[in-house]
């Protein structure tokens, strides 16, 4: 009798849904956590640049001021953003030839205890001018 035919869902269709959906979760779980890794190493970076740009700023006033000197500085700051121990190195060098003239560079560093992925540094530098009228 064709008439009396139940249509509806087996048990075999049930599992072949029920598989699919786990294989498209496990992906899009493993999606997440590496954008959740690559946003954190970006934001490391960013507040990294950030100190830098700090430390440039420092001699560019410093420079202002007349009172920029050849040097070379460590720094470990605190409450920087980053998770990890940072340091900040900042070496200034006068321009041989050149009177007034100092190249400021600036190397923020930061080490990761768990992974090398979340190690890093940031490196800037600048020429500033003393005594510019």
């Amino acid at each position: 009798m064709l008439g009396n035919a139940r249509r509806g869902t087996t048990l075999v269709e049930l599992l072949v849904c029920a598989v699919f959906l786990g294989l498209c979760s496990a992906a899009m779980l493993g999606a997440i956590g590496t954008a959740s890794r690559a946003s954190s190493i970006a934001e490391e970076k960013l507040l990294a640049t950030v100190l830098a740009k700090n430390e440039l700023d420092q001699a560019r006033a410093a420079a202002a001021k007349g009172t920029l000197t050849v040097s070379n500085t460590t720094t470990n700051p605190t409450n920087t953003g980053i998770k990890y121990p940072v340091q900040v190195q900042t070496v200034v060098v006068a321009v041989s030839g050149v009177p007034d003239l100092y190249l400021v560079r600036t190397r923020v560093s930061w080490t990761s205890d768990t992974s090398n992925e979340h190690s890093g540094h940031v490196d800037l530098e600048t020429y500033v001018v003393t005594n510019d009228l």
